[in-house]
């Protein structure tokens, strides 16, 4: 499992887009979070194009993705922000060139709706991306002074050192837990399941965050990923913002909901109430570094290398396990469709035999030779008294 790559770090002075791959968004809302930018010695440029509606979405689809494609193939463009989640950016996800986005790396910032490009983008670019506030938004412009340091140090910070430092939450099961950490928001991440998107690295440190959603939608979706299998690739969740788990019959505690309703398997670490998700201190994260939950901090934080390093073998043991797994039931199928053949064969010879004996002994033909009684044939006898 090959690591991601951080894109070139922001300097003052450079460029950086605005692209809107999901829904419309106020234009003053655009412009206070472009002079939040600018603040930061940074020039932000938009084609006037994403400021369409098309109902729910800024513009059809192959606008959006077009503008999208410009902006990162733009060589004067050394990062690219969006303005808006809310819904869209699933449908663009098959009209994007993720691939050849490698060959101009840059940093991409987003959240929400904007989950399933985020991953798309490590994947298929090997390139990490920022779960981060968007610019359109007040939960940007109107953050906590920590929300848009954490925002400003993912733009301009030269390591994965510089930008993120340890998030400190609540810690409620297992033990430390190294892997990459993929994912955002739970209903997308639940959305792409079966799908050519969805996640399937391992070993997976699993970011999640909601909003609006009653605990029974959470349940329903949590219980989507476990039949699936894809929680078995999940070595631990961070647990951003989620909501209040309530609904017309109680109030549930983040214990109830994940270890009683929820059932998450005792091996799966869980570190919850990270400031991360739909809150004015929402605090920056890269998606695609490898990651540490640590219960002795109660911290996710950038993993060492010795924690790397022992994270990729158990997954390349598992893999080879997986994979002898799946050679064995092969070959117990190919033993079976033999066996079936064979029997098969058998079957049908012994039809044939049958058939034959059965004809055999039925034959008209083969009767008036063996049967001297067939009044068609005149006995010696008959004919001597005819000639007398």
């Amino acid at each position: 499992m090959s690591a991601s790559t951080l894109a070139p770090a922001c300097r003052a002075g450079d460029r950086v887009a605005i692209v809107a791959p999901a829904g419309p968004f106020s234009h003053e809302h655009l412009l206070r979070g472009c002079a939040l930018l600018r603040a930061w010695s940074l020039e932000p440029v938009f084609d006037p194009a994403i400021l369409a509606r098309w109902g729910y979405l800024a513009g059809q689809d192959d606008l959006r993705a077009r503008l999208l494609t410009e902006a990162w193939e733009d060589p004067s463009v050394r990062a690219i922000l969006c303005a808006r989640g809310g819904y869209g950016s699933m449908r663009l996800l098959d009209r994007l060139p993720t691939q050849r986005f490698a060959q101009h790396p840059k940093r991409f910032f987003g959240f929400s709706d904007i989950t399933l490009l985020l991953n798309a983008l490590v994947r298929d670019a090997g390139l990490i991306s920022f779960h981060s506030p968007m610019i359109a938004s007040p939960l940007f412009f109107e953050g906590s002074p920590a929300s848009q340091d954490a925002l400003k140090q993912a733009l301009f910070g030269e390591t994965l050192s510089d930008i993120y430092a340890p998030l400190l939450g609540t810690w409620v099961q297992g033990s430390r837990q190294t892997g990459r950490l993929l994912g955002g928001n739970l209903s997308l991440i639940a959305s792409a399941i079966g799908t050519p998107w969805e996640i399937t690295d391992q070993p997976i440190i699993l970011l999640l965050e909601e909003v609006s959603e009653p605990p029974y939608r959470i349940d329903r979706m949590l219980q989507q990923l476990r039949y699936s299998g894809f929680l078995e690739r999940v070595v631990g969740i961070a647990l951003g913002d989620m909501g209040a788990y309530q609904d017309q019959y109680q109030r549930y505690t983040t214990q109830e909901m994940w270890l009683e309703r929820l059932a998450l398997p005792p091996t799966c670490a869980l570190l919850c109430d990270l400031p991360i998700g739909h809150i004015d201190d929402h605090r920056s994260v890269p998606l695609g570094a490898w990651m540490t939950l640590d219960p002795q901090e109660a911290s996710l934080r950038i993993a060492n290398a010795q924690e790397i390093a022992n994270a990729q073998e158990i997954a390349n043991a598992q893999e080879i396990a997986n994979a002898q797994e799946i050679a064995n039931a092969q070959e117990i199928a190919n033993a079976q469709e033999i066996a079936n053949a064979r029997d098969s064969n058998n079957t049908r010879d012994s039809n044939d035999i049958r058939k034959g004996q059965a004809a055999h002994f039925s034959d008209p033909s083969e009767a008036s030779h063996a049967s001297p009684s067939d009044p068609s044939e005149p006995s010696p006898h008959s004919t001597q008294r005819r000639r007398r």
